[in-house]
């Protein structure tokens, strides 16, 4: 449900009921997935079936409200908010119900009304306040029904990088993915690639990969795939990749892959062909608000070099709202046999340390924005010492309907792998979702 596989969630609900028909548990959350999925009616029929044995159930109440509030059956929903609210004036849900029916109602004076009783008791609600202004303002109009993704997709997108050595690229790609069948998703890409670095010619080339993905079991994922890159001399060199990823008891995801891909990150790495060859690790833990990961690599290049990467981050969230905060940490080391000058960062030793925080917000249910910020200290140096280094990303998205479109852009001082330490990316990405 939090990563949106609703159809993963309702097959996996729904059989939990079959084999546990008593517990309401279950049944509450069946009902939570039908509405995400616009399956109003299985929803509300689940929800009146608890209700009929746990006739107080807070919780299954606001559900089922807001299903028949979806459905535009108002006033039955609005009667079983005021009921909730006869027990408890201060139960904000409750009041966030009711005035979203009157706005749709464009009932106005009365929607007023229970938004200005309700701020006396909850004068931080930010969803309160939105429909204070909105009102203010003259416009109505209340919860709409979260957007969910179509399985299948089109997206095409477009970046422009340039750091301080010099090196600028520009790439864009098209990518398809569709679903196949519960479990089952394949995706292909295309992308084209022109870079150029102050001293040398442009260099450009062109990447096609096509891959499945297969939740072979509810403990067990596996994803494969191939392609080919084609230089600008019509020389083509073949990819692949592999990798599968186990759920283990205690919330923990974990695996490990093997891949043959370009390291193609400037116009020099580019015209010297580079391609990595080799396995990666994985590690995944997830508790409440508490998120771990470590990655780890080992790579071949075709120039002779061998390199290996680490990676650990924890963090921790809070959410108030329609907000997340995140705070923690990020360490990275990269370690290199030697440096063949071939173009790409390939010291004998790296590391940072980086303290991050992360905001997310959602201030419509058209909009939804990220702002991440890491700061701290990298070494790349023979005698160990530090330097500060930073790095900002600001992600946009807008979502109309199956249409969505992104706008990012990063700017950091922070080694990149074309060897340089200050660099921008900006990123525009419209993607359309289809059944």
């Amino acid at each position: 449900m939090l990563e949106r596989h609703l159809t993963d969630a309702v097959r996996i609900l729904r059989q939990g009921l079959n084999d546990h028909s008593t517990d309401n548990r279950i049944r509450f959350e069946l009902g939570r997935a039908y509405l995400a999925t616009g399956e109003d009616g299985p929803a509300i029929r689940l929800f009146r079936e608890i209700l009929r044995e746990q006739p107080a159930d807070r919780a299954t109440k606001l559900e089922l409200a807001r299903a028949l509030g979806f459905r535009g059956e108002y006033r039955a929903s609005s009667d079983i908010y005021l009921d909730l609210l006869g027990l408890d004036t201060a139960d904000e849900s409750a009041a966030i119900g009711l005035a979203s029916n009157f706005l749709h109602q464009k009932r106005a004076s009365e929607a007023s009304a229970v938004v200005t009783q309700a701020l006396l008791m909850h004068p931080d609600s930010v969803l309160l306040q939105e429909y204070k202004d909105r009102l203010e303002r003259g416009k109505l109009g209340g919860e709409e029904r979260a957007v969910t993704s179509a399985p299948n997709l089109v997206e095409a997108y477009a970046d422009y990088f340039h750091d301080s050595n010099g090196n600028h690229a520009w790439r864009s790609g098209q990518r398809m993915g569709l679903y196949l069948r519960p479990g089952l998703t394949s995706s292909f890409n295309f992308e084209e690639d022109l870079q150029y670095r102050t001293a040398h010619t442009f260099e450009a080339f062109e990447t096609s990969t096509g891959e499945f993905h297969w939740r072979a079991r509810e403990w067990m994922a596996i994803s494969g795939g191939a392609g080919a890159v084609r230089f600008n001399d019509r020389d083509v060199q073949a990819t692949y990749q592999s990798a599968a990823a186990f759920q283990l008891p205690g919330g923990v995801i974990a695996g490990g892959g093997f891949s043959r891909s370009p390291n193609l990150h400037n116009a020099e790495s580019t015209e010297h062909k580079i391609i990595a060859q080799g396995w990666e690790t994985f590690a995944r833990w997830n508790k409440g608000p508490w998120h771990v990961s470590v990655t780890g690599s080992r790579q071949h290049y075709s120039d002779q070099n061998l390199g290996t990467r680490e990676t650990a981050e924890g963090l921790r969230d809070w959410r108030v709202h329609r907000v997340r905060l995140e705070l923690g940490y990020r360490y990275r080391r990269y370690a290199y046999d030697n440096d063949p000058g071939d173009g790409y960062f390939a010291p004998a030793s790296y590391q940072s340390h980086l303290a991050q925080g992360n905001v997310h917000f959602r201030l419509t249910r058209y909009y939804r924005g990220e702002v991440q910020v890491r700061g701290g200290f990298e070494s790349s140096k023979d005698d160990g010492s530090f330097n500060p280094a930073w790095e900002i990303n600001v992600r946009n998205e807008l979502i109309l309907k199956n249409w969505t479109m992104q706008l990012n852009y990063e700017k950091c001082r922070l080694v990149q792998d074309t060897g340089a330490y200050r660099a921008e990316t900006g990123q525009f990405e419209i993607t359309y979702h289809f059944r």
